[in-house]
């Protein structure tokens, strides 16, 4: 049994949608739909219920994990995607823009422990912010982490001769 979300529309609605929007809708859906199934699901499941190509589900399940919005595990042949998890706390009010691009830190449990998650979002063609990579850093290794964020920065320092605010 699968759990879809409310505002789900009809498959023929779907397809009668411009490209774009289809590719935003199904971003939207399948993170909802992940969220709905907290103990996995997998794209063949997801396909069969929505009516729509598996290769296509999961073309768009890989783009949530790339983004670390979702994760996947495999088990043998079967890849069962999962929520990223819960995300507790959102460490700044406001988003830090650096260039086009804008970075959102939130503090995240899920059943491998607790991270820092750092989303990476600029804006869609409809105006609309869309998380395009993400990182998830162990609460423990934060530190680890922001120092060698620091000592890289001294290398690019010396070789570029540029430094960093």
């Amino acid at each position: 049994m699968i759990n879809l979300p409310t505002d789900l529309l009809e498959t023929e609605q779907f397809k009668a949608m411009p490209a774009l929007e289809k590719d935003s809708y199904l971003d939207r859906m399948l993170k909802k739909i992940l969220e709905l199934n907290p103990n996995g699901i997998t794209a063949p499941t997801i396909a069969r219920s929505l009516g729509i190509n598996a290769t296509t589900i999961w073309r768009h399940l890989e783009k949530l994990t790339s983004t670390r919005e979702g994760y996947k595990i495999s088990y043998g042949k079967t890849t069962v995607y999962y929520p990223n998890g819960k995300m507790i706390h959102h460490f700044k009010k406001e988003d830090l823009i650096l260039g086009d691009k804008a970075y959102s830190f939130f503090y995240v449990v899920n059943n491998f422990g607790k991270f820092m998650y750092l989303q990476e979002k600029k804006q869609d063609r409809l105006g609309a912010s869309e998380v395009v990579g993400g990182l998830i850093i162990p609460i423990n290794k934060l530190g680890e982490f922001v120092n060698a964020i620091i000592e890289s920065s001294k290398e690019i320092t010396k070789i570029d001769g540029v430094k960093s605010k």
